[in-house]
């Protein structure tokens, strides 16, 4: 058994292309993206579901205590050591679920997919790069690379998935 070599003291500009993109970062400067997530925000299902939260607790609520209590419920039911479910979780119904859920897709798909070219088209730089390493691979073993959300959306995007 050999382990693997992991060299960590190499910047990973691969899997960090969007610090060294200006035209991303001028367009998340600008927030013109969180617009339709702003919008929804603002509509009558996101309305329902703060006041639906607020009624099973007994107290009022705001939208940033109802995605708190969002953000929550998704830790929790990450944690391995939950097993008997989540207490927030209880606070929030199947369709509370679902709009939630809607409401931080749309912020993501305007942060990182098709919403502008350039949040998608920047991650050529990572897809030539697995290619590449891909093609001179003379041996079988494996590349890992560990990447979060802002890596690998904008790449899926660009591959189409």
């Amino acid at each position: 058994y050999l382990p693997p070599a992991i060299n960590m003291t190499k910047p990973d500009r691969q899997l960090r292309f969007m610090d060294s993109c200006p035209r991303y970062r001028a367009y998340l400067a600008d927030e013109g993206w969180k617009k339709d997530a702003q919008l929804f925000e603002e509509s009558q299902d996101v309305e329902g579901v703060v006041k639906a939260v607020s009624g099973r607790l007994g107290m009022v609520l705001d939208l940033n205590s109802t995605k708190a209590i969002y953000y929550l419920c998704a830790n929790e039911m990450m944690s391995p050591s939950q097993t008997h479910g989540s207490k927030f979780c209880d606070l929030l119904s199947d369709e509370d679920l679902v709009v939630l859920d809607f409401m931080k897709d749309l912020e993501k798909y305007h942060k990182y997919s098709y919403s502008f070219p350039v949040t998608y088209q920047m991650s050529c730089l990572l897809l030539g790069h697995v290619i590449v390493t891909m093609e001179d691979s003379t041996d079988s073993s494996p590349v890992l690379m560990f990447a979060h959300e802002e890596t690998v959306v904008p790449l899926f995007t660009l591959l189409g998935l």
